[in-house]
């Protein structure tokens, strides 16, 4: 399913990452959950641990010590006069959400293929909007119906795994101080 012309696509904006764990013999699962800016419909896409968590970190406009990999893209970009100028979801095949990233600079307008959580992860740091079609979303409700009943379970929201990457790297940080204390 791809699609069709530009009046087709709906805007959407990141509206919450989560985390559960849905047994004891299941691994945590993550999930963004993407809403329809100024309508009800919802979108939810299983992403990867570290991309929740840059996710995250973004809706909850946290601060880094240092860029990540997202930020330093988008000061690629700024860099040779370009920028993203959308993010869109383009299909949905074998359970496996697609995404692009159309960029504008001096040469022109192109778009790349990118991993969903990669494209919005950089559509929050550039400000960039996210589209995608009504018939992707209708496409994936059927599809997306597990990953749905995980992402309305009670689990662990945006704020808290900010919350929970904070106490990881301080708790990094005083290892290594440690260490280098006693080396």
């Amino acid at each position: 399913m791809t699609a069709g012309k530009e009046t087709d696509w709906l805007e959407m904006k990141v509206m919450d990452v989560r985390r559960v764990r849905p047994s004891d013999d299941v691994p945590e699962l993550h999930t963004v959950l993407l809403g329809e800016t100024g309508g009800d419909r919802r979108l939810p896409i299983g992403i990867g641990p570290y991309e929740a968590t840059a996710l995250a970190m973004s809706l909850e406009r946290a601060e880094t010590p240092r860029p990540g990999p997202y930020n330093l893209m988008s000061s690629l970009l700024s860099t040779i006069q370009g920028r993203v100028r959308e993010v869109r979801l383009t299909r949905l095949q074998d359970g496996t959400f697609y995404a692009e990233v159309v960029v504008s600079g001096p040469q022109g307008q192109g778009a790349v293929d990118a991993r969903p959580s990669d494209a919005l992860n950089l559509a929050l740091v550039a400000d960039a909007p996210i589209r995608v079609t009504p018939a992707l979303i209708e496409s994936a409700a059927g599809s997306a119906n597990a990953i749905q009943r995980m992402a309305g379970r009670e689990g662990t929201r945006s704020a808290d795994i900010v919350a929970d990457a904070r106490a990881a790297w301080e708790r990094q940080v005083r290892a290594v101080s440690n260490w280098a204390e006693k080396s």
